[in-house]
């Protein structure tokens, strides 16, 4: 839950600064995938890609 407000503070911090168009949203985008990547890793149902790699991991690293 912490992560969440860290990263909304950060949002709120990069919003005043001059982004280029989109920088943004693909902050945004990074973190959340990042984030999805580390929770994917603590579920204990989850479909296996290969022996040490569940397929909701392979799909965050893609989508990053």
């Amino acid at each position: 839950m912490e992560v969440l407000f860290i990263g909304f503070a950060i949002l709120l911090v990069l919003r005043k600064v001059n982004l280029r168009r989109n920088e943004l949203f693909y902050f945004m985008l990074f973190g959340i995938q990042s984030l999805a990547f580390f929770i994917e890793a603590l579920r204990t149902d989850n479909l296996m890609l290969t022996e040490h790699l569940k397929m909701a991991q392979t799909i965050s690293i893609l989508l990053i």
